[in-house]
């Protein structure tokens, strides 16, 4: 009776094998991925370098008092169909100080057009392209009760790259006088 059992469990294995082979696509496997060690560094070859961090504690700014306002001026110029230029200046109102700030951009402005004619006119020979010099403005807030204002001026050569400086002033509210904080 065992041997029955026996042979009817291999004779419907049998059927369930014949019908897998049947319906089911041969499989080829894929071919072996060999890799070159020349060109694959081991682990142990990597070298991870770590970065600095470097966590520098800043003052908050303040938010500036809704009688403080300003506008924008924009200078704009040519110099000899190679360089171009256009400055935009901040103009200040509604605190004591704020004809004295003006006049200190309005006194930048000179820098600004000499950086042009000079530093960049002159970089524009040697590469032997055009550039254009833009000059903007941010009003950051207050810091420390005095008004924190970044100036950024970009020379973007068409060859080769760009040229960014950036300076952040501080001035007093009351006089208008740039002074320096640490």
């Amino acid at each position: 009776m065992k041997l029955k059992c026996w042979a009817a469990v291999l004779a419907l294995l049998t059927l369930c094998a014949c019908a897998a082979q049947e319906t089911t696509p041969p499989v080829t496997p894929d071919p072996p991925v060999v890799e070159d060690e020349a060109t694959t560094p081991s682990v142990e070859e990597q070298e991870v370098e770590e970065l600095p961090i470097e966590i520098v504690p800043s003052t908050p700014l303040e938010p500036l008092p809704a009688e403080i306002a300003w506008s924008e001026t924009v200078e704009e110029d040519l110099i000899e169909d190679v360089v171009s230029y256009a400055y935009t200046l901040p103009v200040f109102s509604g605190f004591p100080g704020a004809e004295a700030v003006n006049a200190y951009y309005q006194g930048r402005l000179v820098d600004l057009q000499n950086y042009a004619l000079d530093t960049v006119f002159s970089e524009t020979a040697s590469r032997h392209c055009v550039a254009t010099v833009t000059g903007g403005f941010t009003v950051d807030g207050l810091k420390e009760g005095r008004l924190q204002v970044t100036y950024t001026v970009t020379a973007d050569y068409s060859e080769g790259e760009a040229g960014t400086a950036a300076s952040t002033d501080y001035f007093d509210l009351e006089s208008g006088e740039n002074v320096t904080l640490e």
